[in-house]
Formats: structure tokens, C-alpha cells, sequence
């Protein structure tokens, strides 16, 4: 036995939908994989030990893009568009 007192939520039809961080955050899911930040070496660019970064194959860089390369460790690009390099091949 069901027993409704009082007047409805005003809240009720306006609940949040569920974030779905896969459709937000990649967009090919063939070409993107994770990797795990260690050292110190890029906190002035925001990334900090232990983050946890999403890399897409797929996507070319844009401005303050870093790019990952098997043969170098790290390699910084600021504002990719001004210094008008190119990615290695």
C-alpha cells in the first residue's frame, strides 16, 4: 500500500542526466589510448605527476597540443599553429 502526502517535488522531471565521460572524451576509440604521467617536467603546462592522459592517434594537433613520440620522452608544443612545425613522421 502506497500513501502520497503533500504536493510533488518542483524538482521532479528536472533530474541531471548521467555523464558519460567515453562519449565526451573520445572520439575514436580505435585510435585513443591512456597513458599515466610520471616526473615533473611539464607542471608549468598543467600536467602534473600520476594524471592520467588521454591520447587519440587520430586527432592532429592544434594550439598548446602535446605530442607523444616513441622516440622522445615528452615534447612540448605551446601554440602549435605559430611555430609552424609539423609532426615527425
Amino acid at each position: 500500500m502506497t500513501l502520497e502526502t503533500g504536493f510533488p517535488s518542483p524538482a521532479h522531471g528536472y533530474e541531471a542526466a548521467q555523464i558519460d565521460l567515453n562519449a565526451l572524451l573520445i572520439h575514436n576509440t580505435s585510435a585513443t589510448y591512456f597513458m599515466r604521467m610520471t616526473g615533473h617536467h611539464l607542471e608549468s603546462d598543467g600536467v602534473f605527476e600520476d594524471d592520467l592522459l588521454i591520447v587519440d592517434r587520430s586527432r592532429p594537433p592544434g594550439p598548446a597540443a602535446l605530442w607523444y613520440s616513441e622516440m622522445m620522452t615528452y615534447s612540448p608544443v605551446p601554440n602549435w599553429s605559430e611555430t609552424g612545425m609539423s609532426m615527425p613522421s
